[in-house]
């Protein structure tokens, strides 16, 4: 595992529910909306997953509108790397994945666990991540960290980003977005 996170090796995975709140928690919706543009800025391949696959128009970055494939996890105990999000992450050759979205006690715990079976160090964006059960939060971070997943912050992950970065006008756009 890499001491800092660096663009050149990371992949992002976002996670949705139908189960997502209608008023979307504030410190979630920002962290999601930091670390996708962060990685429109640094040509981070981003990945969206759901409990039914599909596609769906999503906006990037600049508000524009593009058809994005809506993969579906792949299920406890279900061979991860031939999955479709599998295969798909597999194709682009980075191996830390940086993990947020819905909801840390099922979901992200699940798919999680299952990428690190595969070998990909993972990442999970604590304030990106909220919990089905605000009571098991503690308890899901605790199972993740003993696994071998590193907590962190959409914040944090932006700095290290930003360390990584030669060039000094992206380096100010990345950080801009802190």
């Amino acid at each position: 595992m890499p001491p800092l996170l660096k663009p050149i090796e990371c992949a992002v995975l976002i996670l949705t529910s139908a189960g997502e709140p209608s008023e979307l928690d504030r410190d979630v919706t920002t962290g999601r909306t930091r670390i996708v543009r962060a990685a429109h800025l640094c040509n981070v391949p981003t990945f969206r997953a759901a409990r039914e696959a599909s596609h769906a128009a999503c906006h990037d970055a600049d508000g524009a509108s593009s058809e994005q494939q809506i993969y579906g996890p792949a299920m406890p105990g279900s061979p991860w790397a031939e999955s479709p999000l599998g295969i798909a992450l597999a194709k682009t050759g980075r191996n830390s994945l940086l993990i947020c979205g819905y909801w840390l006690d099922e979901c992200i715990t699940f798919t999680a666990l299952n990428a690190l079976g595969e070998g990909y160090d993972i990442f999970l964006l604590t304030d990106a991540s909220p919990p089905l059960d605000n009571k098991k939060r503690h308890m899901a971070i605790l199972r993740l960290v003993q696994a071998g997943i590193v907590p962190t912050t959409t914040r944090q992950a932006l700095r290290e980003w930003a360390a990584e970065i030669a060039d000094t006008q992206q380096r100010d756009e990345l950080l801009a977005l802190i």
